[in-house]
């Protein structure tokens, strides 16, 4: 019984609500065309009040958008759109007005009569003057600039050609050059000419050439070789240099010679006893050189 009662008390209060909308939109409802009476909307208080304030607000050329309504009339975004495409055939403009974005308004465009161009004035006849004419002085000939290529731009050039060429020839497919390997290739220039610097100062382009190939053809790191490109060699530049300079050899195997050496010199030396059959140095290399 309370819900009940309850229920009726918020119907009664929608209903004089209605009723008060009605009284204050009398003066245009009675204005109306008769299309309206007799569309669905006449049967809705509510939806018939927002049809009337949203083609007041379009008649007097105000902003409207879907955020807008939604803020009046105190309803979601989603609940504005499906009412303006439900009634969009009483207004053209309602549909419009839901298509538009989020950060964009709807302005009825307005309609004005067409004015009758003035007639236009007769101007008086200027006089006309004749400029003088004046020869074009000569300008003076300027000697032609040669354009020549700088000269470490044309070093890149060739190196780049030396490295498409080996690349060509170690794995038999095209390298793909992009800004990343003209960098690399750059900074790979610069340390090969650090290198050759600690021998002699006047070394030229070609050497510094020479030297790229010789790098790039005794490659033996397999990491490396699995990521060849001019990046890659500027970081193991170090160590590419260093294998080169022990025949290919790595750190691991240089340790292990090393240490072979020193036990053939003490072995030799007879300061070194592993007893009995370690005195013969082919079994004494197969035992320690591994």
């Amino acid at each position: 019984m309370l819900r009940n009662a309850k229920w009726l008390l918020i119907s009664a209060k929608q209903l004089l609500i209605n009723a008060k909308q009605l009284l204050n939109d009398l003066p245009l409802i009675m204005e109306i065309d008769s299309n309206i009476r007799t569309h669905r909307i006449w049967r809705n208080a509510t939806q018939l009040h927002r049809y009337i304030e949203l083609s007041l607000m379009l008649e007097n050329y105000k902003e409207v958008s879907v955020k807008i309504l939604s803020l009046r009339w105190n309803l979601s975004e989603a609940a504005v759109v499906r009412f303006l495409k439900s009634y969009a055939d009483l207004c053209p403009d309602f549909k419009k007005i839901a298509n538009v974005r989020n950060d964009e308004v709807y302005l009825r465009p307005r309609t004005e009569e067409p004015q009758e161009p003035a007639p236009a004035k007769k101007e008086p006849a200027a006089e006309v003057i004749e400029p003088e004419v004046v020869a074009p002085a000569k300008a003076a000939p300027q000697p032609a600039k040669k354009q020549e290529a700088k000269p470490q731009e044309s070093l890149a050039v060739a190196a780049k050609e030396v490295f498409l060429r080996c690349y060509q020839e170690l794995f038999g497919i095209a390298y793909y050059w992009d800004t990343q390997s003209a960098v690399g290739m750059r900074n790979l220039l610069t340390r090969i000419r650090y290198t050759l610097s600690e021998d002699h100062s006047d070394f030229t382009d070609q050497e510094v050439l020479d030297n790229l190939e010789t790098l790039l053809q005794n490659v033996t790191d397999p990491w490396v070789m699995n990521h060849f490109n001019p990046n890659i060699l500027v970081m193991k530049y170090n160590l590419i240099i260093n294998q080169i300079r022990n025949g290919g050899k790595d750190y691991k195997q240089l340790q292990h010679e090393r240490k072979l050496a020193e036990r053939m010199q003490r072995f030799s030396s007879g300061s070194y006893d592993g007893g009995g059959y370690e005195r013969d140095p082919d079994i004494l290399r197969r035992k320690y050189y591994r």
